[in-house]
C-alpha cells in the first residue's frame, strides 16, 4: 500500500471573476482541505497533491508533493479563463510526475483531479479534452458555477459534474470540505485496494442544495439507520488508565464520526457497560446528538448479562423491515472485555450467533482475556497486547475507522447481509483467525 501514490490535482479557476471573496474562499478553502487530510492515516500513506491554476498565465503552481510536505500555496485572480491551457498543461504533468507501471512496481493509482471552473474556456480546448477523454488518464470531477459550464464540461471534460449555486464563501467552504472527504474516502478505497480503474464513488455533498445529487440514493440513506452499539467491559480491572483511557477514546470516536458527512446521515450511538451488572448508558441516538458518558470501572465482569440486555435493545431499538419501510442497516456492535465472564453467558452467546441480529466484533483487551471465548460469541475477534492507554487510544480509532467505512459501504448502498469490511488494524492489535 504504502509504494502506491494516489496523485490528486486541483485545478483551479483564478480568472478576473474569481476576485475578491470567491479567491480568498479559495485560499481558506485549500488550507483547510490539506489539515483534515494531514489528520487521516490512509491519505497520510497515500495522497500527494498538487494544484494547477488558469487565470492571468496556466501554470502549475504545487508541482506533486507528498501530502505531510504539502505547503498551501497563495492564490490570487485576474486575467482570462484559460481552461484549455489548464487541460494541456494536466496532461503533461500526468506525463513528467505519473509513476507507470512496470515489471517492479505497480505505478500510481489513477489520479483523481477536482476541476473548478466560474464558466466556459475563453481559449482553445478541444485538443487537451480529447486526448484526456480518449487515454482515460484520471478520474475527473468538475464543479462550475452555471448552466452554461455545466452543459460544456458534462458534454466535453466528463461525466461526472457538479453546480454551485453561488460563489459565496460558505458555499465554497463546503465545496472543499466535500473534496476533502472524497479524496479520504478514495485513500480508503486504495487501502482496501480496489481495482486500478475501478470508478471513485464520491461522498453527499454537506448540503441538501449545493450540488445536484442521486435524490434515489440520498432518499434511502436518509431513511435507514445504522445503529452502532459500544458493549464495554467496566470490571474493576479496568479501574485507573484503562477506564480513563476508555472515555478518552469514546470521546474520540464521537468527534471523528460527526466530521464524516455519510457517518452524520446514517450512524447511530449506544453504550452498553457490564461490570457486576450490564446497563444501556445511552440509548440508541442519533450520532450529532449523541453525549459521551463519563465510565467508572468496579465488581465483576457479567458478559452474559450485557449480551442478554443487547439482544433486548435490537428487539426494541432498531427498526424492523415493514410493507412501508426497509428497517434499520445490520447493527454493528463492537465489544470489549478484559477478562473471562463471571456470569453465565453462553446461552445468550448462542442466541447471537445463531440468529445473526448483528455483525459482531469482539475484542480480547490483555493477557486475562480469552480470545476463544469471544469466538464462540462471533467469527470476527481481535486482540489488543496490553491495556496501556496508547493501545486502547489506536483500538477506538480503528473503532472509528470501521463506522467510517460501514457507514460509507451503506451509503454506496450494500446488501443488507453483505459482510462488513474492516479497515487493517494498527500495531497492537491482530486478528484472530
Amino acid at each position: 500500500m504504502s509504494s502506491r501514490r494516489l496523485p490528486v490535482y486541483l485545478v483551479l479557476d483564478c480568472s478576473d471573476s474569481m476576485s475578491g471573496d470567491p479567491i480568498e474562499a479559495i485560499n481558506q478553502g485549500i488550507k483547510a482541505l490539506v489539515a483534515e487530510l494531514q489528520s487521516e492515516p490512509y491519505a497520510i500513506q497515500t495522497v500527494y497533491l498538487s494544484v494547477i491554476t488558469f487565470g492571468m498565465s496556466t501554470q502549475q503552481v504545487c508541482p506533486l508533493t507528498e501530502l505531510m510536505a504539502f505547503q498551501p500555496p497563495l492564490l490570487s485572480a485576474g486575467g482570462t479563463r484559460a481552461l484549455g491551457g489548464a487541460l494541456k498543461l494536466l496532461v503533461q504533468c500526468f506525463d513528467k510526475e505519473i509513476k507507470k507501471a512496470s515489471d517492479t512496481q505497480k505505478g500510481d493509482w489513477k489520479p483523481l483531479v477536482f476541476i473548478m471552473a466560474d464558466g466556459i474556456p475563453t481559449d482553445t480546448w478541444e485538443k487537451a479534452s480529447d486526448e484526456l477523454k480518449k487515454r482515460k488518464l484520471a478520474n475527473i470531477i468538475a464543479v462550475v458555477s452555471d448552466s452554461e459550464a455545466y452543459n460544456f464540461m458534462l458534454n466535453n471534460i466528463t461525466a461526472n459534474v457538479f453546480k454551485l449555486d453561488e460563489l459565496q464563501p460558505d458555499t465554497l467552504k463546503q465545496f472543499f470540505k466535500w473534496i476533502s472527504q472524497s479524496i479520504k474516502q478514495t485513500s480508503q478505497s486504495m487501502a482496501q485496494v480496489m481495482a486500478d480503474n475501478q470508478p471513485v464513488n464520491l461522498p453527499p455533498y454537506l448540503t441538501e442544495s449545493q450540488l445536484f445529487l442521486n435524490t434515489s440514493r440520498r432518499k434511502i440513506m436518509s431513511s435507514r439507520r445504522l445503529p452502532v452499539y459500544l458493549v464495554l467491559d467496566c470490571s474493576g480491572s479496568m479501574f485507573g488508565d484503562p477506564i480513563e483511557a476508555v472515555n478518552q477514546g469514546v470521546k474520540a470516536l464521537v468527534a471523528e464520526l460527526q466530521s464524516e458527512p455519510y457517518a452524520i446521515e446514517t450512524a447511530y450511538l449506544s453504550v452498553i457497560t457490564f461490570e457486576s451488572t450490564a446497563q444501556q448508558v445511552c440509548p440508541l441516538t442519533e450520532l450529532m446528538a449523541f453525549q459521551p458518558p463519563t465510565l467508572s470501572a468496579g465488581g465483576t465482569t457479567a458478559l452474559g448479562g450485557a449480551l442478554k440486555l443487547l439482544t433486548q435493545c435490537f428487539e426494541k431499538e432498531v427498526k424492523k423491515a415493514s410493507d412501508s419501510q426497509k428497517g434499520d442497516w445490520k447493527p454493528l456492535v463492537f465489544l470489549m472485555t478484559d477478562g473471562m465472564p463471571t456470569d453465565t453467558w453462553e446461552k445468550a452467546a448462542d442466541e447471537l450467533k445463531k440468529k445473526k441480529p448483528a455483525n459482531i466484533i469482539a475484542c480480547a483487551a490483555g493477557s486475562g482475556a480469552d480470545e476463544y471465548t469471544l469466538k464462540k460469541l462471533t467469527e470476527i475477534v481481535v486482540k489488543l497486547d496490553n491495556l496501556q492507554p496508547d493501545t486502547l487510544k489506536q483500538f477506538f480509532k480503528w473503532v472509528s475507522q470501521s463506522i467510517k467505512q460501514t457507514s460509507q459501504s451503506v451509503a454506496q448502498v450494500m446488501a443488507d447481509n453483505q459482510p462488513i469490511n474492516l479497515p487493517p488494524p494498527p500495531k497492537g492489535i491482530q486478528i484472530i483467525p
